[in-house]
């Protein structure tokens, strides 16, 4: 009985390091979302503020 209670032990260790990977990826994943979009606005708005100044100039 007590080699199955340690056993059941290891196994929710095991499951809590899982869900602490996995929690961890998860947030990872959402930084890199974020990252990329932030990045596609910046650029967005940079190639943006490039067309307008060179109308500009050429008026």
């Amino acid at each position: 009985m007590e080699s199955f209670l340690e056993e059941a032990k290891g196994w929710t260790n095991n499951i809590s390091i899982s869900k602490k990977i996995l929690n961890d990826s998860l947030e990872n994943a959402k930084l890199m979302i974020i990252d990329t979009v932030f990045t596609a606005l910046i650029s967005s708005y940079l190639q943006y503020s490039e067309v307008h100044i060179l109308f500009m100039v050429l008026q």
